[in-house]
């Protein structure tokens, strides 16, 4: 995964729009992680980010329907 070339940017909405441009055109997405404008602060990361948070102790065994939820621990994070 190719991440977006380097570059500045006069707000929030055009560093979002040229983000998206770029991840459409590769074929993932990202979504905000947090964000602070008044700090400046923007963490953009990958949907696919994470690992799944089992709260009732299932397994993919004991689990009775599959899981809808596809996280693959990707570690990208702009």
């Amino acid at each position: 995964m190719n991440p977006p070339p380097e570059a500045t940017y006069d707000d929030v909405d055009a560093l979002k729009v040229a983000c998206r441009r770029h991840v459409v055109a590769h074929l993932y997405s990202v979504t905000t992680k947090r964000s602070d404008y008044k700090m400046g602060v923007l963490l953009l990361h990958c949907d696919k980010s994470g690992t799944r948070d089992d709260r009732h102790g299932l397994t993919e065994e004991t689990r009775q329907r599959p899981s809808s939820l596809v996280l693959t621990g990707c570690p990208f994070l702009l």
